[in-house]
């Protein structure tokens, strides 16, 4: 699916929302055509090496479809830049979020720093304190902000889980920092929200590096009774 939409943002940007549907409702199709059956059970060993490669290579994969994606919206009109936040988002969201989830569950280092860069590169970052730390002693709990309430409708869940989620992962570092005596700047957390809050800030940055140049060019033209500028470019012709 990464790679599909990778293909599809590179070729034919303004496209990626009709890939996007047509992929998600054919799956959605599969799934009620197809017959409801378990594979054969397989070899544990490799099962495990194998999966685990695919999360690992995913990581590059997903890093390279946000860059692509934010490249073509820089150039595209705006619904084409709609279109490609629903495929970036979706795929991202979806997939991405899922596999960070399982690498967060790694013993090795290298794992679950792929998970932060994952959780960062989507700006949920938090769910690395927050799931493993606070979801996993506290699920199906009064306490617990990820587990629905009986009788909860969706919407409820969802605006009850985010804010609560978030509100948790910070607390839960807090506590984290306080008892082992350690510092702020070496809260994995912190990084990862400053990382994100980059990645927010940078489309805007661009436009304003993109814009600043013709309101240079206007000041230019408004304040000379001798020059004009020309039509292609913001030179100074006499």
């Amino acid at each position: 699916m990464p790679l599909l939409a990778l293909s599809g943002i590179l070729l034919t940007p303004q496209n990626t929302l009709i890939y996007t549907l047509v992929f998600w409702w054919g799956m959605a199709l599969l799934d009620i055509v197809l017959p409801k059956t378990s594979p054969p059970p397989s070899d544990r060993a490799a099962a495990s090496g194998y999966f685990a490669a695919v999360l690992r290579l995913y990581v590059p994969l997903q890093i390279l479809l946000i860059a692509c994606g934010a490249w073509a919206a820089a150039r595209g009109e705006w619904l084409t830049v709609l279109g490609l936040g629903f495929g970036v988002g979706f795929i991202t969201g979806a997939q991405g979020i899922t596999f960070a989830h399982e690498l967060g569950h790694s013993k090795s280092k290298f794992d679950r720093f792929c998970a932060w860069l994952l959780m960062t590169s989507v700006c949920y970052g938090h769910f690395m304190v927050e799931h493993y730390r606070g979801h996993h002693p506290r699920a199906a709990t009064m306490e617990d902000p990820a587990s629905a309430r009986y009788g909860e409708s969706l919407y409820r869940f969802l605006s009850r889980t985010l804010l609560g989620s978030l509100v948790s992962g910070w607390r839960l570092e807090a506590q984290r920092v306080a008892q082992m005596k350690s510092s702020w700047i070496k809260s994995p957390l912190l990084w990862s929200t400053l990382a994100s809050m980059g990645l927010m800030a940078a489309p805007f940055l661009m436009l304003f590096w993109v814009i600043s140049p013709y309101g240079a060019c206007a000041e230019c033209y408004q304040n000379s009774s001798v020059f004009a500028v020309p039509i292609d470019g913001c030179g100074l012709a006499a």
